[in-house]
């Protein structure tokens, strides 16, 4: 056991009060932490000089649908990685790929299983030379509104393209900005109720 008395808080009778018997406990217990954690400091290693990753890596190799697989799912990337082994990064509640280093795709992580996630754009160079099979491609009907998927059936391939092609720069409309903003002043009331005495004016309408 650990004596109060060593703390150098002992009175003259030999007995220390309630609150300077906590204090004194409070001060030795800090004391012998601290000793115990210098001593522990000594044969700490530094930190490394990169972060710690916090993602499942795997290495996958693309297939023909332009996609990889990850925890059952399928996640597009670019149609000119086919055939490619890049890396996945499965985190919390994103997926990255990787190749050579660069980041090549990023996808919301999908929960269900055995469930393709696509995006829009990393097909667009392969729909440009198949426009005759754009209405039926995956890619686009998962990504495009039922307003956008009507227009294109009544469009030429070339025109397809440009709708494609637009929707994937600005997918969601912005509200426009408001310029001229209308200033409102505050009104002062003074010189109605000077008129009225400050007294409640009631209005009867005929």
């Amino acid at each position: 056991m650990i004596s109060i008395s060593a703390t150098g808080y002992k009175k003259s009778g030999g007995f220390l009060l309630p609150g300077q018997r906590k204090t004194a406990l409070f001060f030795l217990c800090f004391r012998h932490t601290l000793l115990r954690f210098r001593k522990e400091q000594a044969a700490l290693r530094p930190l490394p000089l990169y972060p710690f990753e916090t993602a499942k890596c795997r290495s996958v190799r693309v297939n023909a649908f332009s996609t990889v697989c990850f925890e059952t799912n399928n996640y597009s990337v670019p149609v000119e990685y086919a055939g490619r082994t890049v890396g996945v990064k499965g985190f919390a509640e994103k997926v990255e790929v990787y190749a050579e280093g660069k980041r090549i795709a990023l996808h919301a992580r999908c929960f269900g299983k055995h469930q393709s996630v696509y995006r829009l754009e990393h097909y667009l160079p392969l729909l440009e030379q198949r426009g005759r099979a754009i209405l039926n491609a995956a890619p686009v009907r998962q990504n495009l509104p039922e307003e956008i998927l009507e227009q294109i059936r009544t469009c030429d391939p070339k025109e397809r393209i440009r709708i494609l092609r637009q929707y994937c720069g600005n997918p969601e409309p912005k509200a426009p900005a408001i310029t001229d903003v209308v200033l409102v002043r505050p009104v002062d009331l003074k010189r109605y109720d000077a008129l009225t005495g400050g007294k409640a004016v009631i209005a009867h309408v005929r």
